[in-house]
């Protein structure tokens, strides 16, 4: 086999999946480290979040990468609050100033 995909249900969300490239002969190694974070809808069709999730954090809460790049650009907690769930995430306000 040239390539492997595999998809699975994610841990946080189950609106989302997590799609990682196993094998890629031609890939380079930080696309096989980072998994794809896909929105499933009614419709059993998938949408590119656009967000990367590294492989060994995938048990762990998969925004809080995110979150950690929006603090840091000087968004308020409501705001990266706003904007996670925006993207599917369940999260609070109180939780984000917990995690970060």
């Amino acid at each position: 086999m040239r390539s492997v995909l595999y998809l699975t249900k994610d841990a946080n969300d189950d609106n989302l999946r997590n799609l990682s490239i196993v094998k890629g002969n031609y890939l380079s190694s930080k696309e096989k480290s980072e998994c794809y974070v896909l929105e499933f809808n009614e419709q059993l069709s998938f949408k590119n979040t656009g967000l990367r999730v590294p492989l060994n954090k995938l048990g762990e809460d998969s925004y809080i990468e995110l979150a950690k790049e929006l603090k840091g650009s000087g968004k308020s907690y409501r705001e990266i609050e706003t904007i996670l769930n925006e993207k599917g995430f369940e999260v609070s306000k109180s939780k984000l100033q917990r995690l970060i």
